[in-house]
């Protein structure tokens, strides 16, 4: 193999390739495309299945919140963690991780054996392993790819990611449809144990910044930079409700609607079309510059809205799902 096809990150002047050329990448895009694709399916398939098994909104609503709270709550810690040890030995513990919680989950639910509290409390860890999970994937890029192969390196994997929430749901769907909820939750296990022994064989090259203070020093730091600027936590808080909102819809109120009108694979076919419509859009900004780009996306933010407000009117007819808590 060529000298070009085998540099490494430590050679800042090459020229600029395929990363692909590089051993660290190509282990780490396997690692986070089949990742990916298992969590594409996770939130469709672990609604459906806590749906089927308690017949309750009120049970699949206490489930997914047990798995956002978390990544809301650890993500600045996560963040402080991947910046003070090796990224590559966050990603690989939080991956086996989050594949333990979910072959558990899984394992319940094939089995017969639905417990509220125990999946409550495995989808929290789960949710905890994210929060420490996605500082380090967005740190470690650097440290594995030379400074002149990032952006196309950030520019595949953004590809994947998007082919990836177009392929999950509606797989998901059709494998809660056909063989329950349980063994599509079980695939999405899998795929953290082989993203984890991907990236157990990373070698990063970046060195880890000194730990010039504590981990709570660090954290205290992070949250005075952030409420000190005003255009950031007004940015965030704004997109905290909007995705309050959105979540509650897509996620819960979208598969009862689905489960009693359009039934389970057609309601994977909607949310793959609508990711459908997010790679098309990166492919177009991934053609055009522009120049005042965050109030463009704050505009397109808030277009957001105008199907929901569609679907609203449009869905008048009455519909009901028998559950414990009367929904």
């Amino acid at each position: 193999m060529s000298l070009k096809t085998e540099t490494t990150a430590e050679d800042p002047d090459q020229e600029v390739g395929s990363p692909f050329g590089l051993p660290a990448f190509r282990w780490f895009f396997t690692g986070r495309l089949v990742s990916l694709l298992g969590s594409a399916m996770t939130p469709v398939a672990l609604s459906l299945a806590v749906l089927n098994a308690s017949n309750s909104a009120g049970d699949m609503g206490a489930v997914l919140t047990a798995n956002t709270i978390p990544l809301i709550v650890f993500t600045l810690a996560g963040g402080v963690v991947g910046d003070r040890f090796s990224r590559r030995l966050v990603l690989l513990l939080s991956n086996l991780g989050a594949g333990l919680t979910q072959a558990i989950v899984a394992f319940l639910l094939i089995s017969g054996n639905y417990s509220l509290g125990s999946l409550i409390l495995l989808e929290a860890l789960n949710g905890t392993m994210a929060a420490f999970t996605n500082p380090a994937l967005r740190g470690i890029v650097p440290d594995i790819v030379p400074k002149l192969q990032i952006q196309r390196a950030n520019s595949v994997l953004g590809s994947a990611k998007n082919a990836a929430k177009v392929l999950g749901p509606t797989a998901a769907a059709t494998i809660v449809a056909t063989a329950g909820g349980g063994w599509a939750i079980s695939i999405d296990a899998a795929t953290y144990f082989v993203a984890a022994v991907c990236m157990a064989r990373l070698r990063e090259t970046g060195k880890t910044p000194p730990r010039k203070a504590s981990v709570f020093v660090s954290l205290r730091e992070g949250w005075t930079e952030f409420k000190s600027r005003t255009w950031v936590w007004t940015i965030v808080a704004s997109f905290g409700v909007a995705n309050y909102i959105q979540v509650g819809i897509w996620t819960v109120l979208g598969p009862l609607i689905a489960k009693e009108r359009i039934g389970e694979t057609s309601w994977g076919f909607v949310l793959s079309v609508k990711a459908v419509g997010v790679l098309l859009m990166a492919v177009v900004m991934y053609r055009i510059t522009l120049k005042r780009l965050l109030p463009v996306a704050q505009t397109c933010a808030a277009l957001v809205g105008l199907p929901l407000i569609a679907l609203g009117l449009v869905a008048n007819e009455p519909f009901s799902v028998t559950s414990r808590d009367g929904l």
